[in-house]
């Protein structure tokens, strides 16, 4: 997960630009807390990995590939594939794959809107590439979604058995709500056709009725990402999102949980960044004494981000972090296990779950 994995030029490596860890694919590894696990494929770092796949076969999406470190066979794996369904077309005629994406094995996800205020004056998130996917993806998937649509999308991919519940981001505008209300619109047209769990993602609103909102409209879970706990490494990597305070966030954090409950509050911490691991470890303490999950993901160098030519965090970075993390989980009796929507449930882009069952050497 964080070196990444070399492999043939005839090999799909992924989706390409984004905001979350994209230039992967899903593997499908053995004896893992979760299902799935999302492994870069693309990135100017891939070619110094260690690890390469091969095909098995000319039908490998099912027959499996191999999985070597340097000239040493590891294991036999599976890709997840693109579903079929997807291909098919909504009432509109718009195909199903320009509204949503298949995460993980079982998980829907869609970003409502990829515009980010933060984009217009260079205060973006520098390991950021969402603006840039817009442009790369011009005729591919939308920029900004349907509710209606998207909600036949649902109902699809649960007849095809590829959706126990539904991740929901978007990018963030410039009001003061930070983009809340206008998930409500997906939310409440999602659950009108289908009980499907429904996380969502978002900034901290200026004023936290909004989170109620969400709450009353049905959502199940949600992630506020403060992305770092270094506020130095915040500052310096995410300007933008870091003009809202600390304590905006801990307030949102503490009125979600107060709503949804332990468990089912979360967010992104990238490990990578150039962080002091002494104020992560302070800072997970007061994460998960209010009882906010918090998801431990290396940080990816993006094709078209600021950041695409940096380094991706070593795995001693990796579990040094793990560790503290599961710790902390575990002393408040925080169960991963238990969250009901998004990246927690699917755990494919973080191996926290599999820290906290199986610890950290």
């Amino acid at each position: 997960m964080c070196l990444g994995v070399r492999s043939p030029l005839n090999i799909n490596k992924g989706r390409t630009g984004g905001a979350g860890p994209a230039g992967g694919r899903y593997l499908i590894i053995p004896r893992t807390a979760t299902k799935p696990t999302n492994v870069p494929f693309q990135g100017t770092f891939i070619p110094n990995s260690p690890y390469r796949v091969e095909k098995t076969g000319s039908n490998y999406p099912l027959e499996g590939i191999f999985l070597y470190e340097n000239e040493k066979h590891l294991m036999k794996l599976r890709m997840v594939a693109k579903p079929k369904f997807l291909n098919k077309e909504t009432s509109k005629g718009v195909p199903m794959w320009k509204l949503a994406a298949l995460h993980g094995t079982e998980t829907i996800a869609t970003t409502e809107n990829k515009r980010c205020i933060y984009w217009q004056d260079g205060r973006h998130c520098r390991f950021c590439a969402i603006q840039r996917n817009i442009k790369w993806h011009s005729g591919r998937s939308l920029a900004a979604k349907n509710p209606v649509q998207l909600a036949e999308v649902i109902l699809e991919a649960e007849r095809n058995n590829f959706c126990k519940h539904v991740t929901l981001t978007t990018g963030t505008p410039g009001t003061a709500d930070r983009g809340v209300k206008s998930l409500i619109p997906y939310v409440k047209k999602m659950k009108e056709i289908s009980n499907i769990p429904i996380h969502v993602q978002f900034e901290p609103p200026k004023n936290l009725s909004a989170i109620e909102q969400l709450y009353d409209s049905g959502v199940d879970t949600v992630g506020i990402h403060i992305e770092t706990l270094d506020e130095h490494v915040r500052k310096k990597i995410c300007p933008g999102k870091a003009e809202v305070s600390r304590k905006r966030y801990f307030d949102a954090w503490v009125k979600a949980v107060e709503l949804f409950g332990e468990n089912q509050v979360s967010t992104f911490l990238l490990v990578g960044l150039g962080e002091d691991i002494r104020e992560t470890r302070k800072g997970l303490k007061e994460l998960v004494s209010i009882g906010v999950i918090p998801f431990i993901v290396p940080f990816r160098p993006l094709i078209g981000s600021d950041m695409e030519n940096s380094k991706p965090p070593t795995v001693k970075q990796m579990l040094e972090t793990l560790k503290a993390s599961a710790t902390a989980i575990k002393s408040h009796g925080l169960k991963p296990e238990k969250n009901r929507a998004g990246c927690v449930r699917c755990g494919a882009c973080s191996p926290i779950r599999d820290a906290v069952k199986y610890g950290v050497n």
